[in-house]
């Protein structure tokens, strides 16, 4: 007969006191447990006789606090947000104030969130907008809503305004004659430009070239863009070689004045009683050959006062309207070319140098007049750099939030802690 099962014959199998009972496995876990605790005191107590403090850290430091990431000290002095005047510390030439309108100043760290790896603290991937459009999404300065910049810019897609420079009073004031049109539609099978055949098609890059660092343009200059095979200075068939110096007209002309007075001195057929002569007339001869042959394609030139005095070079733009900005542009001192348009802003051609001269410049190919300002519009811009499918948006990829003229050049006030340092060589090494 089979044994019949129940509920309570199965719990009376049960020992119900087997949490009374000693258990390896139980002991073992408990053991193990209070041994790695007292590992881990031992740990923290030699990092606490080393001095380092990094295994508080909610995160790796960026590059540029690397040196002092073992001691919180230096930035905190609870374990709240880093004040203020620890940043200040280190970096005293920070505390000029974004614009003397603002209301509030933020703080520090809450542009420059620490703790997020090992990149630059600066760079633009580490601010978020709202560090920006907190503010400038509804502008309020001491005197109420602020009368020469748009008071309401919440992202870059939507409301930013157009560039300042593309205003309609504001125009290129470089005082030479620049047609941009001729020069790009410069054909080498024309027989008169027979001799720059292999210079032709002119390409941007004829004439404008990059500084050391890629990121800007150098000011055109005569000697590097224009004279190199193409607009020569040469006076006199008879030395064809020589080319006069693209200087100021009295530079010029003594130029000229020194190398005639050496041709009189040297020559046999001219006599010494007929030196002056000789020599001021082909000075004149190359005065005017140099104006109506070569200078006159670039400059416009004023009568003198006085027979015996040079004449001068005036802006051929001398009648473009003055800029409304809020800071003119850094003008070359020769020919007063801005050396970059955007006053507020920043802008690196090498990370653009995959694209085209002429797909954001496109203005530049049919340009006929030196007043116009080839800066491509902010929908160029756009093309690009759009919200979630685009290049990066951010406020900070072309803005800076500190006036960085009052950056300190030299002589902080830091010393070096050697010994410090000597000690964590081998970390800064990793």
């Amino acid at each position: 007969m089979a044994r019949k099962r129940t509920q309570k014959t199965l719990a009376r199998q049960l020992a119900l006191d087997y949490f009374a009972k000693p258990f390896w496995f139980r002991s073992w876990r408990r053991r193990l447990t209070w041994g790695l605790f007292a590992v881990a005191l031992v740990w923290l107590g030699f990092l606490a006789a080393r001095g380092d403090q990094r295994v508080y850290s909610a995160g790796p430091t960026a590059l540029s606090h690397r040196t002092i990431e073992s001691d919180c000290a230096k930035c905190h002095a609870t374990f709240d947000s880093t004040p203020d005047a620890k940043c200040l510390a280190c970096h005293p030439d920070q505390t000029a104030p974004h614009d003397k309108g603002q209301t509030t100043t933020p703080e520090c760290a809450s542009c420059h969130v620490e703790h997020r790896g090992r990149g630059d603290l600066a760079t633009v991937a580490t601010f978020a907008d709202r560090a920006c459009t907190h503010c400038h999404a509804d502008l309020r300065t001491h005197d109420g809503p602020p009368k020469k910049v748009v008071a309401h810019i919440a992202s870059f897609d939507s409301d930013h305004p157009e560039f300042r420079a593309l205003s309609p009073d504001v125009s290129d004031r470089t005082k030479i004659r620049l047609n941009h049109a001729t020069h790009l539609h410069l054909s080498k099978d024309d027989p008169k430009l027979k001799p720059l055949a292999d210079k032709l098609p002119m390409t941007c890059q004829a004439c404008h070239h990059p500084d050391e660092a890629g990121r800007h343009f150098q000011p055109i200059t005569f000697e590097q863009s224009c004279q190199d095979g193409c607009h020569s200075l040469t006076f006199d068939e008879r030395t064809p070689d020589l080319t006069a110096p693209h200087e100021p007209l009295d530079v010029v002309r003594g130029f000229l004045q020194r190398h005639y007075s050496s041709i009189a001195k040297d020559s046999r057929s001219i006599k010494e009683k007929d030196a002056a002569t000789w020599v001021s007339k082909e000075v004149e001869k190359a005065e005017v050959f140099l104006w109506e042959a070569r200078c006159k394609q670039c400059h416009d030139l004023t009568a003198a006062e006085r027979p015996d005095a040079p004449k001068s070079v005036v802006p051929t733009n001398a009648n473009g309207q003055r800029k409304r900005w809020l800071a003119e542009p850094d003008l070359d001192p020769r020919t007063r070319q801005p050396l970059g348009w955007l006053t507020r802003a920043s802008f690196d051609h090498s990370a653009h140098r995959a694209v085209r001269c002429d797909a954001c410049h496109a203005k530049a190919v049919d340009s006929k007049k030196t007043e116009d300002v080839l800066l491509p519009g902010i929908a160029s811009c756009r093309s690009c750099h759009k919200a979630d499918e685009g290049a990066r948006t951010q406020c900070s990829e072309c803005h800076l939030y500190h006036d960085r003229s009052a950056y300190q050049k030299r002589g902080g006030t830091l010393g070096l802690g050697f010994e410090e340092f000597k000690d964590r060589a081998g970390d800064l090494r990793r």
